[in-house]
């Protein structure tokens, strides 16, 4: 029998823990119909109130929200992840840690915007149409 290592433990409960609570409803519909409209310039926000859980499994990174969702992510994006996860105020997807190239920060600004995680401020689109 292989031995328990307490990180591991500790991880499993704190995954099972998060997973196992209920979403809380929010804007999330909204910006589900709007995930095309993300890009480098669109401004986002962390869902304080959105708890999360980031793990690492060999090759890949795991974030766990409530209702069990799960996101997989390539080790890559690990850093940028955690980042998101710090941060305290707005940021533009072009700011998102540089580990990732463009087209992989607007990916993933998606997909956590898709999970309620983060919340979308502006787009460049909202600006230009309101003469700003």
């Amino acid at each position: 029998m292989s031995e328990l290592r307490l990180d591991e433990v500790l991880a499993h409960a704190a995954s099972a823990m998060v997973g196992a609570m209920t979403p809380a409803p929010g804007s999330r519909l909204n910006a589900i119909f709007h995930l095309d409209a993300i890009d480098l310039n669109t401004t986002l926000e962390r869902d304080p109130g959105i708890p999360c859980y980031l793990s690492r499994h060999n090759d890949c990174v795991i974030l766990t929200l409530p209702g069990g969702y799960t996101l997989r992510a390539a080790v890559a994006a690990e850093q940028a992840l955690r980042s998101v996860l710090s941060a305290e105020s707005a940021f533009r997807v072009s700011d998102m840690h540089s580990t990732l190239a463009p087209a992989a920060k607007v990916s993933l600004a998606k997909r956590l915007v898709a999970t309620g995680l983060l919340r979308i401020l502006r787009n460049a689109s909202d600006i230009e149409s309101s003469g700003r």
